[in-house]
């Protein structure tokens, strides 16, 4: 199949409430400075997840946006990938969660570990999928604060300075219209016994 085969049809994001300053760093007694982290980095400000903002409820928050934008809603979905470094728990997925708080209820979810290229990871898997589907949800969440809390030792203040941030980036991918299947994709199982098809 000659590539491109899908599309971004929709964007969204979940960001938490909480700004942390490049001067907030320092009043923590890190050995930095504003001037150190912008020269370094370009970074200002980053976001801070409350302990009511887990890994699921912003990645839902972005995964909503996307789907509206799309004019997708979640029984169209026919997958959902989650790229994070933080989930919320191994097991289940944090995936399967979102999944459900979404309403997709005949979407396969599951989550990939990865960090800063996790976007780039998920994008590539579900561009893998929609060879197989129509609507692919894929969404990247961090949330590395929680790795560092208040951390006050010098010797990681570079890394909290550049990388501790909490953020939830969401697309909506669907197939182009000239890779378009001439009806849905039959179901992949069938029941035992009787042979009847089971809904994908």
């Amino acid at each position: 199949m000659k590539r491109p085969i899908a599309y971004v049809a929709g964007t969204g994001r979940g960001i938490p409430a909480k700004v942390m300053t490049n001067h907030d760093f320092a009043a923590l007694g890190l050995e930095t400075s504003h001037e150190w982290i912008v020269e370094r980095t370009g970074i200002v400000e980053r976001r801070i997840a409350a302990a009511d903002e887990t890994t699921c409820s912003m990645a839902v928050t972005a995964a909503r946006q996307a789907m509206a934008k799309a004019g997708v809603h979640a029984g169209e979905l026919d997958a959902i990938v989650l790229s994070t470094a933080t989930p919320d728990r191994l097991l289940p997925a944090t995936a399967v969660e979102r999944q459900a708080q979404l309403g997709a209820t005949r979407a396969a979810a599951f989550d990939l570990s990865a960090a800063c290229t996790g976007w780039l990871y998920s994008m590539t898997v579900a561009e893998g999928l929609i060879q197989s589907a129509d609507h692919i949800l894929d969404v990247a969440r961090h949330a590395v604060a929680t790795w560092t809390g208040n951390a006050k030792r010098p010797a990681i203040s570079r890394f909290a300075a550049s990388c501790v941030s909490s953020s939830s980036a969401a697309t909506m991918r669907q197939r182009l219209a000239e890779h378009a299947q001439p009806s849905r994709n039959p179901p992949l199982l069938a029941a035992p016994k009787t042979g009847e098809q089971l809904e994908r």
